[in-house]
């Protein structure tokens, strides 16, 4: 899976869940697992609601779950 996210790393991509997608800009970086995505929170262009389901609630918290949901990333046109 290397070679697919160094082929993205710098260019626009399109995250996206059942629920929703966004589009910003890869960066791969050995601080991230492979085979995982980071989307910081706070950015107007890369809102995380978008990829969530406000249905989705952890019983703990009582919020809606932000962690550990799967994504499929692929280029934007």
């Amino acid at each position: 899976m290397v070679s697919i996210s160094l082929r993205f790393s710098g260019r626009p991509v399109i995250v996206s869940t059942d629920h929703g997608e966004l589009t910003g800009v890869a960066r791969v970086t050995a601080s991230i697992r492979k085979g995982a995505v980071s989307v910081p929170h706070g950015y107007a262009g890369a809102n995380v609601n978008r990829l969530t389901d406000d249905a989705d609630i952890d019983p703990l918290t009582g919020m809606t779950r932000y962690a550990a949901l799967p994504v499929r990333v692929t280029p934007a046109q």
